[in-house]
C-alpha cells in the first residue's frame, strides 16, 4: 500500500517510527501478532479446518438439487450456520443461503489462504513466505 503525499496530511507527533521507515515498524507489529497467533494455534486451526469443512459440505448439498439451486424456492435458513431444523421442509432456498454464508466462513475471521499459511509457518515449521523488498530510496 502506497499513500502519495501522505506528510503533507501527517502531523509529526502522529507518525510511529522516524519518516521513510514504515516498513521496519510494520514487520515489528506483525512480529507480535504472529507471537498471539501462536498462543492462538489451536482456535485458528479450528477456524480454517470448520470453515473449510462447511464449505465443501455446502457445496455437496447444492449438487444434490443441481440447476434447481440457481433458483431457490421455499424459505432462506433462518441460521447461518445449518440449514433447517429436523422435520421442516428441504427446500432449496433453505441450502443455498447457508451455502453463501459458509463461502464467506473462509474470509471473515482471516482467510483461509491466510490461515494456511499460519499453521504451516507456525505449527508444521514450514518456510515463511517470501516478503517483498524495500525499495530503495534514492
Amino acid at each position: 500500500m502506497f499513500f502519495t503525499d501522505a506528510d503533507a496530511v501527517t502531523d509529526a507527533d502522529l507518525v510511529v517510527g522516524r519518516p521513510g521507515q514504515g516498513w521496519p515498524v510494520a514487520m515489528t507489529l506483525l512480529n507480535f501478532e504472529r507471537a498471539e497467533t501462536y498462543v492462538l494455534m489451536p482456535i485458528k486451526l479450528r477456524k480454517l479446518l470448520t470453515s473449510e469443512y462447511h464449505r465443501k459440505a455446502t457445496e455437496l448439498a447444492m449438487d444434490v438439487p443441481g440447476l434447481d439451486a440457481l433458483t431457490p424456492t421455499g424459505d432462506p435458513s433462518p441460521n447461518w450456520y445449518y440449514t433447517d431444523d429436523a422435520g421442516a421442509p428441504n427446500t432449496s432456498a433453505s441450502w443455498t443461503s447457508v451455502y453463501l454464508n459458509a463461502r464467506a466462513a473462509t474470509i471473515y475471521g482471516g482467510s483461509s489462504q491466510i490461515q494456511r499459511g499460519i499453521v504451516g509457518e507456525m505449527l508444521l515449521g514450514l518456510h515463511e513466505e517470501p516478503r517483498p523488498r524495500p525499495a530503495a530510496v534514492s
